[in-house]
């Protein structure tokens, strides 16, 4: 059976992390399967992937349509998308005639063309991943009227994600996003001994990821012993990550680096993940931290408030003045930490284990399925 899993993006992101987790897991009982992987362009995501030992394409032509609340919908990306939707139908087209897949999975609903593609190539079965929230207006219903009707099957990392792409009856399933951590080694899951409280952001420095809110809402805290990491810079920087610099310029109680692909020692030298999204979408990082006993402070937003359990595995707020609160409650009662730590940890066993949410993500792409 030949599966082809095709990516939107060549850039290092989260969904490309959840991707390389899931073919990880797969190729150890998919053996029998002939799987390659396709990629819209090269780029350091790519490369990132290369080690998988999958076949490997580079689709040029290819470009994903775009209309989540993440990417949102400028004028620069609506004319993109009205201009390549075309191309990249026939060109899928093309590419999925040639090569003759069984199934294909997506890995964004961005990839809509590819399912059109796809279909009149005569792809026995096209699954797509739901990985963001969908548009609530007429950019998010073209991606929700394409993929319902040119997808056999929908994967969402989220009931939330999931509801927003969903309006017939498609078969589909929630499989959480999860992450292959080595929590079997001895580490130091504790939090830090001394008065401090050290909080890391870990993801994307886009507007809709709401840094610019936590930076904001960081410095109106009063207590100096309160620590803020935010990883995940580009090397070539926005505009808007240009302005949280020039924002957090002076404080010496924030730290920044760039997009670390290996985030476990970095994990574990905090004590809480903190999400400040102000658009729903999965937040990768809380499940990271949980897997490493670390609770997450978020903003009450659908999709993060799906995994956090409030005041047992994390804590959400629903405003500045909760925030603040919240934070200075926790500095001055630090065992709190560790007890949401270990219900955290405990709650990500059994919603984000690698091999369990793998193996349903491959049985749910198979099933339904007559070779």
């Amino acid at each position: 059976m030949k599966i082809i899993f095709f990516h939107h993006s060549s850039t290092l992101s989260g969904a490309q992390k959840s991707l390389k987790y899931l073919l990880q897991e797969i190729k150890q009982y998919s053996k029998s399967d002939e799987l390659e992987l396709w990629v819209v362009k090269d780029g350091p995501g790519v490369k990132n992937l290369s080690d998988l030992g999958i076949k490997t394409k580079i689709t040029s032509f290819v470009v994903p349509f775009h209309g989540s609340t993440v990417t949102g919908m400028t004028s620069k990306l609506l004319i993109r998308n009205v201009l390549t939707l075309l191309p990249s139908i026939l060109f899928s087209y093309i590419y999925f005639k040639k090569n003759k897949p069984d199934i294909v999975h997506l890995n964004s609903t961005s990839m809509f063309p590819a399912a059109i593609g796809a279909k009149l190539a005569r792809v026995k079965r096209v699954v797509t991943h739901v990985r963001e929230p969908l548009l609530n207006n007429i950019f998010g219903n073209i991606l929700k009227y394409f993929s319902n009707k040119f997808s056999d099957a929908f994967i969402g990392i989220s009931e939330y994600d999931l509801n927003s792409t969903r309006y017939k009856k498609v078969q589909s399933k929630v499989v959480y996003n999860f992450v292959n951590f080595n929590t079997n080694i001895n580490q130091n899951y504790s939090i830090s001994k001394d008065n401090s409280l050290k909080m890391l952001y870990l993801g994307r420095i886009i507007k809709q990821n709401g840094v610019e809110e936590l930076v904001r809402e960081f410095s109106s805290l009063s207590n100096h012993k309160v620590i803020l990491t935010i990883a995940g810079f580009n090397y070539k920087m926005s505009d808007y990550e240009k302005k949280i610099l020039s924002l957090i310029e002076g404080d010496n109680r924030i730290t920044t680096i760039e997009y670390v692909d290996d985030v476990q020692n970095l994990i574990l030298e905090n004590d809480i993940m903190v999400c400040p999204f102000i658009e729903p979408h999965f937040s990768r990082s809380i499940v990271e931290g949980a897997m490493l006993k670390k609770p997450a402070i978020s903003r009450n937003i659908p999709s993060p408030n799906e995994i956090i359990s409030h005041n047992n595995t994390g804590w959400l707020y629903d405003s500045k003045e909760e925030f603040i609160n919240q934070i200075e409650y926790l500095v001055k009662n630090k065992p709190i930490i560790s007890k949401a730590g270990d219900a955290a940890y405990h709650n990500a066993i059994n919603l984000f284990d690698s091999k369990a949410n793998a193996k349903a993500t491959y049985d749910f792409i198979i099933s339904e399925h007559n070779i």
